[in-house]
């Protein structure tokens, strides 16, 4: 189930465009990015994207599209939040996105 979940987290960044995460597929490690809290298990995944994206409409798209999946899916994931910090990189910013499984 994590590698679904993984896997479908990633395919929705890359529709979206952003498809330069930090932590590329070959590279997954659950417990660098699988945290259990309670009955839910949180998946985090650490992004630099542009400064000039709007987090909130990236929060509102990345919902929508996750919402989409679980229609036709029996593994569900839903978001948890999206946290923001000063990136490395001029005009970028670090992007910390969290879902947990439903």
């Amino acid at each position: 189930m994590d590698l679904v979940i993984y896997y479908r987290v990633m395919s929705i960044l890359a529709e979206m465009g952003l498809n330069l995460p930090i932590s590329p597929v070959d590279d997954f490690d659950p417990q660098d990015c699988i945290r259990n809290s309670g009955p839910y298990r949180l998946y985090d995944f650490h992004l630099e994207v542009r400064a000039d994206i709007d987090l909130s409409e990236l929060a509102v798209k990345f919902c929508d599209a996750l919402e989409a999946h679980n229609r036709i899916s029996v593994i569900k994931a839903d978001f948890v939040e999206l946290q923001a910090y000063p990136g490395r990189i001029k005009n970028s910013q670090s992007v910390y996105l969290t879902v947990a499984n439903l």
